[in-house]
């Protein structure tokens, strides 16, 4: 069905219709009517990516920190999403947005996000309180390290697999 599957999924943060929605110009029709609405109506969809993040609470999915490819539509009746002003081009608004999500006052607080999110903070009264929705994690995740150690970055540095 998806070509790409989100390995954990919480439906508060990602839901089928947002994902599908998010990937509109690169999913088929077929899985949009299937899983957005029954007929095909591409003025339904999000133009721009203004409107898609007002439009959807949820998470923003992987491919809009690393393809180009999400924005521009496969379809002959659906545009490719708008752009921000300040970009020109689907690759320098992925460059854009990547380095947003990479830069030091966003990831000097993801472990903050991910205690929420995944973790012990789930379960704290001011958090959704639904029995499907339980931590991953039971303490608090450290805060990030420096990016760099004698010049090496992390990730020349990392001693551990990456997640599969």
């Amino acid at each position: 069905m998806f070509t790409r599957q989100p390995s954990h999924h919480v439906s508060e943060l990602l839901s089928d219709i947002g994902y599908m929605v998010y990937r509109a110009r690169i999913e088929s029709k077929e899985n949009l009517c299937k899983h957005v609405r029954s007929k095909w109506v591409p003025e339904e969809y999000p133009a721009s990516l203004t409107r898609m993040y007002a439009w959807t609470p949820d998470e923003c999915i992987p491919e809009l920190y690393e393809d180009p490819k999400i924005i521009v539509s496969k379809h002959h009746d659906m545009p490719d999403l708008q752009l921000p002003p300040f970009v020109d081009s689907p690759e320098e608004f992925i460059t854009w947005h990547r380095n947003a999500l990479e830069n030091e006052e966003v990831s000097s607080q993801l472990h903050r996000w991910i205690d929420i999110v995944f973790g012990y903070q789930v379960e704290f009264d001011w958090n959704f309180q639904d029995p499907q929705r339980s931590s991953l994690l039971r303490g608090p995740q450290p805060q990030k390290a420096s990016d760099q150690r004698n010049g090496q970055t992390l990730r020349e540095t990392a001693s551990c697999a990456p997640l599969r």
